[in-house]
């Protein structure tokens, strides 16, 4: 695993784990408001056409990968002395 350079900043660590937690919300709401016609429906957010159900995935994806980061970051900047 990657050794950081200098301690992990505390307001990074924070906003990381709500960012990751906002987005899994977020996509965990839109997933149970959704009808199976919204997600197979093709959308082109930013001009990448996906179906519903893969935003939602990629969504969740950047969620736990957010927190994973964080958790990791509470790691090093607990080893750090």
């Amino acid at each position: 695993m990657v050794t950081p350079t200098r301690k992990p900043a505390l307001w990074a660590i924070v906003a990381s784990y709500v960012a990751g937690a906002a987005f899994i919300f977020y996509n965990t709401v839109d997933w149970a408001t959704s009808t199976p016609n919204d997600l197979a429906e093709w959308s082109s957010g930013r001009s990448i056409a996906l179906p519903g159900w893969l935003w939602i995935t990629l969504g969740y994806i950047l969620g736990v990968t957010m927190l994973v980061t964080a958790t990791w970051a509470v790691r090093w900047r607990r080893r750090w002395k």
